[in-house]
């Protein structure tokens, strides 16, 4: 039998205001949602955790699907590379790419 049906049935513990009473599931969800909206509370324990740390890393992460190509001097593109059709098309899009070195 869980502590909190033990204390919170007891005859003798409702009876006597100075018992100690447990807070039922749906109370503890109410408290844990209120102090998430206390940023003290968030900022001095949860964004301390590194295991909440690497959940929140791997949520974020897992919504890529994959990494944008990288173009020359770091720069990434998120449309489509052009297709060259023709070999000055092609040379345009290589001195491009290049930078002119």
């Amino acid at each position: 039998m869980p502590l909190q049906t033990k204390t919170n049935d007891m005859p003798e513990s409702r009876a006597d205001p100075n018992a100690l009473r447990l807070p039922s599931g749906k109370e503890l969800v109410e408290l844990c949602a209120a102090l998430l909206d206390d940023d003290d509370f968030v900022a001095g324990y949860v964004l301390k955790s590194e295991k909440v740390k690497r959940a929140a890393i791997d949520e974020y992460l897992r919504g890529f699907t994959r990494t944008p190509p990288v173009m020359a001097k770091g720069a990434a593109t998120l449309a489509p590379r052009p297709k060259a059709k023709t070999l000055e098309e092609a040379r345009k899009l290589c001195e491009s790419y290049l930078g002119g070195l």
